[in-house]
C-alpha cells in the first residue's frame, strides 16, 4: 500500500529520488549542462585542436544490404558492414587530460548513455558493450569539405 495515514497517499515528486550511480558523469540534466558548458569553455580557449568528435558503434550489430550477384541475376547476396554513429564532441586541455583516451574513459558513462538515447534502435541493445571511437575534432563544414574532396585533404579520417 502506497499511502501514509497521516499525510495521505504518497505522490511522486520530481527530484525526490536519489541521483543515479555515476557521480558527476551520471546522465542527468545538471551533469549534461555542466559538461556542455565545460566543453564550450575549453574550446573557446584551445580551439578545434583540443576537441575530438565522438563516434559509437555496437560491435555485435551489423547492417545488411542486399546486392544482386553478377552470376545469378535473381540471387541476392548479403553484405555486412559495421556502422559508426556520431554522438557528439569532447574537449580536453593538456594540463588535466593529456589525450582523448583518458577523456573518453573519464566520461564513458555519459557518452554511452547519450549514444543510446540518441540512437535507441541501433545502439540501445548494445548498452554495456558499445565501442567508443574518436577522431580529430574538425568543424562540421571542414569535415564535409574533406569528405567531398574539397580542401587540402592532408589528414586521414581514421577512427
Amino acid at each position: 500500500n502506497n499511502s501514509n495515514p497521516q499525510n495521505g497517499p504518497e505522490l511522486y515528486r520530481p527530484g525526490s529520488r536519489a541521483p543515479p550511480p555515476g557521480g558527476d558523469m551520471a546522465y542527468i540534466e545538471s551533469n549534461v549542462r555542466r559538461s556542455a558548458s565545460t566543453f564550450l569553455s575549453i574550446r573557446s580557449v584551445g580551439g578545434v585542436e583540443c576537441t575530438n568528435d565522438v563516434y559509437v558503434r555496437d560491435p555485435d550489430a551489423t547492417t545488411t544490404t542486399t546486392t544482386t550477384a553478377t552470376t545469378e541475376p535473381n540471387a541476392a547476396a548479403a553484405q555486412m558492414s559495421s556502422q559508426f554513429f556520431y554522438v557528439g564532441k569532447i574537449a580536453r586541455c593538456d594540463g588535466t587530460v593529456p589525450n582523448p583516451t583518458i577523456a573518453v574513459a573519464r566520461a564513458w558513462n555519459l557518452i554511452e548513455e547519450h549514444a543510446c538515447r540518441l540512437r535507441p534502435v541501433e545502439l540501445g541493445r548494445g548498452y554495456g558493450r558499445l565501442e567508443i571511437w574518436v577522431s580529430k575534432g574538425r568543424g562540421d563544414q571542414e569535415l564535409e569539405m574533406s569528405l567531398a574532396g574539397v580542401g587540402d585533404g592532408d589528414e586521414d579520417m581514421a577512427l
